[in-house]
């Protein structure tokens, strides 16, 4: 086989020597190459055809990639700096042209070889994600376009020029107008062109609160970017609930979560809102927008129209009220020494101060109760007997501290069987006085039933005849019932 290949090449060459000794004065190296040329070359490559040291040298056909490359610069470009399909394909990186692209087929021959269906974009600089991937190629690989020799690619699709920037295929589209520019993929992925990315911190202005929370349009009315203003009077004068009247600084009481104010009051005014004061709005004290200034800081000063002391107790409410409510306060023991108990606790402060609170009231029962006293003050102390929840309950005299103690069957008795009225006092402390329609003895005896009588029972006496009386009980008078001797109607010494 060498030996008929190695006869074949010396005929070749015996042919061009030939050639070349015939044709010497006339004919160049190039014409006569081109008369062992296999074909026509395409029409891109028309204009070197007679020139086959372009594409090959015939004592190296290794350098024929090369010759390529020289003659192809944006693709040797591209593999230099590893990008675009020749450079980033593992199996097209590396081959020679001639593997791929095989020449002399023809002026309408396809040389490219591409097969678009089967093409896999990963291995180009502009891979397909999101909606680019569901995309036809001519959606981005329009006719007409240029090829890389620069010549109209008629009635094809030129891959190799397709634009691969956002701009390129939706410039049309573009809301922004070309004013953010045509880095859209900044903002923007292939995915949705409403899935916008864009990192606000990157500004003057990051989004915190709610501010993170609005669309883009909600600031950026009529797509205008770049001059949209940053000062929070920019985007919500007309929401400014104050017409102006406090300026343009409203983070100095706002913030960007709520507009709920975070204005420190105690800070600011020296007024410290504490209880019921904190729930209000600003507008409770703050009537208008001119009465953020001199305010009165004093309770009276806002409350004077709610006084319902009239004035009667000056303008200090806060030595009995508190901001929490209106409800007092006032510890009374500890600033009067006077304890409010029991019903005193329940009244309202005028029942006892009738004018300013400033006036000496008097702490005596008597001093406030005189009208009401049933015992015609007959009695003083009223705390002796008399609870202060009510005139009637725990009632608790001690009549064994009074001149007639309580014994025996005068413990079981009402007060009402002694007293036939609530002047207590006097009332006399005489067994007649109350047992008088009792006396058996007809008031023969006297007054001092005690001399024989005891509380516990009329029938239990204690009457010592021998020591009593002039009659000493001797003999068979010792055994006598008394009525044997004292007959009813009879006095003693008249027996």
């Amino acid at each position: 086989m060498h030996t008929k290949l190695h006869k074949k090449m010396t005929g070749i060459q015996a042919l061009q020597i030939l050639f070349l000794i015939v044709f010497t004065s006339t004919a160049t190296a190039a014409s006569i190459e081109s008369l062992v040329m296999p074909g026509p070359v395409v029409e891109g490559h028309m204009d070197i055809e007679e020139e086959c040291s372009s594409c090959h040298n015939l004592f190296d056909r290794s350098a024929q990639r090369q010759l390529c490359l020289d003659c192809h610069e944006r693709i040797a470009e591209d593999i230099n700096i590893g990008k675009g399909f020749h450079a980033l394909h593992p199996e097209v990186r590396e081959v020679e042209c001639k593997q791929c692209h095989a020449e002399h087929k023809g002026r309408d021959a396809d040389i490219v070889g591409l097969l678009p269906e089967l093409f896999n974009h990963d291995f180009t600089d502009f891979p397909l994600e999101g909606n680019h991937a569901e995309q036809g190629c001519a959606a981005c690989h329009q006719p007409e376009q240029l090829h890389d020799s620069g010549k109209p690619a008629s009635g094809r699709i030129a891959y190799f020029d397709a634009p691969n920037s956002c701009t390129d295929c939706h410039q049309n589209n573009d809301v922004h107008q070309g004013n953010l520019g045509e880095a859209c993929d900044e903002c923007h992925d292939p995915t949705t062109w409403k899935s916008g990315r864009f990192d606000h911190s990157t500004t003057d202005f990051h989004l915190e609160g709610k501010h993170d929370e609005v669309a883009c349009i909600a600031c950026h009315v009529d797509q205008l970017f770049t001059e949209t203003g940053s000062a929070c009077i920019d985007c919500h004068r007309l929401d400014d609930i104050h017409g102006g009247a406090r300026g343009d600084v409203c983070e100095d009481c706002h913030n960007s979560e709520s507009w709920d104010t975070e204005f420190d009051h105690s800070l600011e005014t020296g007024f410290t809102l504490e209880g019921a004061h904190k729930l209000l709005s600003c507008r409770n004290c703050h009537v208008s927008e001119d009465d953020y200034t001199g305010l009165p800081d004093d309770c009276h000063g806002c409350h004077g129209a709610d006084d319902v002391h009239l004035g009667r107790n000056g303008p200090e409410c806060e030595s009995c009220h508190n901001q929490r409510n209106w409800e007092t306060s006032f510890n009374h023991l500890q600033e009067t020494g006077y304890e409010l108990v029991g019903s005193h606790g329940e009244q309202p402060c005028t029942a006892c101060h009738t004018g300013s609170l400033s006036d000496a009231v008097a702490k005596d029962c008597n001093d406030c109760h005189q009208n009401e006293d049933p015992h015609g003050e007959t009695l003083t102390l009223c705390a002796d007997c008399h609870g202060q929840t009510h005139w009637d309950d725990s009632l608790r005299f001690h009549h064994d501290l009074s001149q007639f103690p309580l014994v025996g069957l005068h413990r079981t008795v009402t007060c009402e069987q002694c007293h036939e009225t609530l002047h207590f006092s006097p009332t006399k402390g005489d067994c007649a006085s109350c047992h008088a329609a009792e006396d058996v003895h007809d008031e023969t005896l006297g007054s001092d039933c005690a001399t024989c009588h005891n509380p516990v029972g009329w029938e239990f006496w204690l009457f010592d005849h021998d020591k009593q009386s002039k009659f000493p009980l001797t003999g068979a008078h010792e055994g006598l019932v008394c009525d044997a001797c004292h007959r009813i109607g009879r006095s003693p010494g008249k027996l």
